[in-house]
């Protein structure tokens, strides 16, 4: 079995300037002694939306199950990986969803996750990482809420380019947000075991998360 961590880590001022969340916020607390040893320990303080982060429909439903309520089922799940390479400002469509699906030859199930790659992590530095974001356009999100997934994650971070207003549908759904991730380029198959791991936070919307892809 092989393991690949497609998560982003939290980092001190990561996207400073880019995102329109506060900071992270990563410091030394004072070292303590008096026991015959030196202790040293860290701080964090970050947005629940940074990074890697898994979302709930409470993000504009605050009435609606939040992270740290949701059952261990919707954090183990089977997962379809599709590669969609675009580069930056393009939409993901429908037609490419569907057409990476039948090349993938596989099907997508009721409660299951669906991952996009389109290879833009690889911009996760860069300047334009946040605006020039590959996006979903509206009618592959309302192609892929039909399907009835569980989870739809991708390497996008940029998911509406402020054009498309799906976000009140699709959080009416109970399907769950994951991204942006990283290295799912690397993925060699198309179907996987997915691990979903969020900081259990009571009361949140959404939490960082560390995300493990299996491959049998």
């Amino acid at each position: 079995m092989k393991r690949i961590d497609v998560g982003g880590a939290l980092r001190h001022h990561m996207w400073e300037g880019v995102s329109i969340y506060p900071l992270v916020e990563v410091y030394e607390l004072p070292p303590r002694g008096g026991r015959g040893y030196m202790s040293y320990s860290q701080a964090i303080y970050t947005p629940v939306q940074t990074s890697s982060y898994l979302e709930t429909a409470a993000h504009m439903y605050p009435e609606r199950i939040k992270v740290a309520e949701l059952p261990l089922e919707r954090l183990f799940t089977e997962a379809v990986v599709l590669q969609i390479p675009l580069g930056p400002k393009q939409g993901i469509t429908s037609a490419a969803v569907r057409q990476a699906l039948a090349a993938s030859d596989e099907t997508l199930g009721p409660g299951e996750s669906l991952l996009i790659a389109t290879g833009w992590d690889v911009r996760w530095d860069a300047p334009n990482y946040i605006s020039d974001s590959p996006y979903f356009t509206a009618e592959a999100i309302d192609w892929i809420l039909k399907q009835q997934v569980g989870l739809l994650g991708s390497d996008a971070c940029q998911w509406d380019n402020g054009e498309q207003g799906f976000f009140p549908r699709y959080f009416e759904t109970e399907t769950l947000l994951l991204g942006p991730l990283v290295k799912l380029t690397t993925v060699s198959r198309s179907r996987v075991k997915l691990i979903t791991l969020p900081l259990k936070v009571a009361g949140t919307c959404a939490a960082p998360c560390r995300v493990i892809v299996e491959e049998d």
